[in-house]
């Protein structure tokens, strides 16, 4: 298992690296359709408080040990050999579970910080125990009331603060606002402009797509022999095989002319595209003379996202949720996981007068026909 993850080591669009992990500066982009998106994001209060705990449990030990060295007896104090003992094992927990990934050169995600998360989480809670019960020095340890006010605090803290990014947890409408306002870090990459202005706006998008919708009913094709349809697919495919041109289509029902897929293929990717785009910090699309405008000005940052299309033979984009059958036409459009260039991984922020201008260049890599 260690010389198969060792080998995965192409870069992904959303990948992060351990040293990063701690302190969230990166989720995981999963899921983006009609102006709403999930994002694999945890949630900060908790998530830096357990990193709090283990910076505090690495000054106690430094601490203990320079004292120790010089002579000191603070170990013959139960408290402090407990607290060595039980913190201690929990930041053990996470450091085992943590720092094997630096060895690792494969694809990273922010998900494999889990199982040390759950170490780091328990040493916040041990450390809450020690400061509210276990160390009279605190004058805590009497008042078992304050320790539960503080407790319900942070709790009812958590719960806000989930409140606030839960849109992104499980895909729910959002407002652009609302989503600059818990942005609080550059790398949090979900795009705010995805998001409507409005909820009235999610409304009223949800009732025109329905209307539509009813307004345009399929029309069953007639159902014939499907043995005799298997028959007559396998002759048109051996037939494009002989020829290696595309037959005229016998469909009469208005079907695209040129040549028919196999049902095994429905769903195949036949074609892969490279797609650039040129954003600045907003997500505003830049057109060719402000490029120009920024060249030598700023550096640029890639990023690729995977977009999937469906065309027909004439280039036409069809709806995502057409189903393709017997004697379609299409290309199945999606960028090649390339990952990031690593020459132009890093993005960066340049001064241009008295404004500071973040650009970065949006890619979706190729490749070559494939069927």
């Amino acid at each position: 298992m260690w010389r198969t993850n060792a080998g995965l080591v192409e870069s992904h669009a959303w990948d992060s690296r351990p040293e990063i992990w701690p302190f969230l500066k990166r989720g995981i982009n999963f899921w983006g359709k009609e102006h709403r998106q999930i994002y694999l994001l945890g949630n900060p209060l908790i998530w830096w408080s357990s990193t709090a705990a283990i910076v505090v449990y690495v000054i106690f030990k430094a601490i203990a040990v320079l004292r120790w060295q010089r002579g000191y007896t603070d170990y013959q104090h139960e408290n402090v050999r407990r607290f060595d003992f039980e913190v201690g094992t929990a930041i053990l927990g996470w450091a085992l579970h943590y720092f094997p990934f630096y060895l690792m050169k494969r694809q990273l995600f922010l998900h494999h910080y889990f199982p040390a998360l759950f170490f780091a989480i328990a040493a916040v809670c041990q450390i809450f125990d020690f400061v509210t019960h276990r160390i009279k020095s605190f004058g805590l340890s009497g008042k078992p009331a304050l320790g539960w006010i503080a407790a319900m605090v942070f709790l009812a803290l958590s719960i806000v603060v989930f409140g606030l990014l839960q849109p992104l947890a499980y895909g729910n409408p959002w407002t652009k606002n609302q989503c600059k306002q818990v942005k609080l870090l550059s790398g949090w990459d979900w795009d705010c402009n995805n998001f409507f202005d409005t909820y009235e706006q999610y409304a009223s998008s949800a009732s025109s797509a329905s209307v539509s919708g009813a307004a345009q009913p399929t029309v069953p094709k007639p159902v014939g022999d499907p043995k005799q349809e298997k028959i007559n697919q396998e002759k048109k495919i051996e037939e494009i095989k002989a020829k290696g041109a595309p037959p005229p289509n016998d469909d009469t029902t208005g079907a695209p002319q040129g040549r028919p897929i196999d049902q095994a293929l429905a769903g195949k990717i036949i074609k892969r595209e490279e797609h650039v785009e040129y954003r600045d910090q907003d997500g505003n699309l830049l057109n060719e003379e402000q490029i120009k405008e920024l060249e030598g000005k700023v550096e640029f940052k890639t990023r690729y996202e995977t977009k999937t299309r469906l065309l027909d033979q004439d280039g036409n984009e069809l709806p995502e949720d057409y189903k393709i059958e017997e004697g379609d036409i299409l290309e199945v459009v999606e960028p090649a996981p390339g990952g990031i260039n690593e020459e132009t991984k890093k993005g960066a922020e340049d001064v241009v007068g008295d404004e500071r201008v973040s650009t970065q260049v949006e890619k979706e890599t190729g490749e070559e026909h494939t069927e």
